[in-house]
């Protein structure tokens, strides 16, 4: 049984952020890596189980745990590898604890987790894993700008951020695989902005090209792109920014509010236990949408929840793991 005595807590250093945002980026271009869902909270999710994953990495390093790279399985993250022991693969899932008041709550008291869940949303549920691999849950404090209104007083501060437009259907995965033709930009800016605008090539390669967007110009890009997926600012355009495709023979605009930032600005990470998973889906309860949880007043989609009680420590599994090890 996982306590809260055996919750492991880890800094979330803005590095482990980026790296979620970068690996989100990807999982969009990917061919079966993106989702028909690219609201910005999930995204925000992903970026939370990508930086949940790195830094349990880094521990296993840090504490010389016995672990293997293995082959992904997941077709959207090609050229990473999966944590594994004893051949039993680790999938992360991470809840986001966003709320200042629970955040607040969250870092004076870890002994209330003790009578709470840690839930798998209906969309993250692995389809290719066996029963003897490992889910690992852990919760990510932090606070993410939901609203225009949050996302100015970031910029305003400094803060850094992930502003992200996520492409249409006919620009990602057209009926006909060819070229989209020079594709040109213009922005309504007062000044140049460096954009970057990522997509695939003609042999399906991941692509991407950045430039600077000049005021009030347009201008026409060298790559050659036979998908577009996303289009990333540097900073928040204060105007609509412009692209064009001579073969969909469109402009598609996107205006300020338009921009989502899939930033979060994360404190403090917590392995709360595992479980294998066989055992979740035997002893995990069907919660429906609308249900509060940890770090979420209201799930937006149905999950399977189970109580943390019900989990077995990290320190357990980093002991099976030695014992996996010298197996062999």
């Amino acid at each position: 049984m996982a306590a809260s005595k055996d919750f492991i807590q880890l800094p979330c250093s803005q590095d482990l952020i980026q790296a979620g945002t970068a690996s989100v980026i990807r999982s969009l271009v990917q061919p079966g890596g993106r989702q028909a869902d690219t609201r910005f909270d999930r995204l925000r999710y992903e970026v939370v189980d990508k930086a949940i994953d790195l830094a349990f990495r880094r521990l296993l390093t840090d504490e010389e745990v016995p672990h293997q790279l293995v082959e992904p399985i997941s077709f959207s993250q090609p050229d990473t590898f999966d944590v594994a022991f004893g051949g039993r693969r680790c999938v992360f899932f991470g809840m986001l604890v966003s709320q200042r008041e629970e955040i607040s709550k969250f870092h004076s008291d870890l002994g209330y987790l003790a009578k709470e869940k840690v839930y798998i949303r209906e969309s993250q549920r692995p389809s290719a894993y066996r029963d003897v691999d490992v889910y690992i849950f852990a919760f990510l404090t932090g606070l993410v700008t939901r609203s225009q209104q949050e996302l100015l007083k970031a910029v305003a501060a400094s803060e850094p951020v992930c502003l992200l437009f996520p492409m249409p259907d006919e620009w990602t995965a057209p009926d006909e695989w060819a070229s989209l033709g020079p594709l040109a930009l213009k922005g309504d800016i007062s000044e140049p902005l460096p954009v970057t605008l990522y997509g695939q090539d003609g042999k399906r390669g991941y692509l991407q090209e950045t430039m600077k967007l000049p005021s009030r110009e347009r201008i026409q890009l060298e790559a050659k792109f036979n998908t577009l997926s996303v289009i990333e600012p540097a900073r928040l355009p204060e105007g609509p920014v412009g692209v064009y495709s001579p073969r969909l023979q469109e402009t598609l605009l996107v205006y300020p509010f338009q921009w989502g930032n899939v930033w979060v600005y994360g404190m403090c990470i917590t392995l709360v236990g595992y479980i294998s998973q066989g055992d979740f889906n035997r002893q995990a309860d069907r919660l429906p949408a609308g249900n509060r949880v940890v770090g979420n007043p209201r799930l937006e989609e149905e999950a399977f929840s189970l109580s943390i009680n019900d989990l077995k420590s990290i320190k357990d599994l980093f002991s099976r793991a030695e014992k996996w090890a010298k197996k062999g």
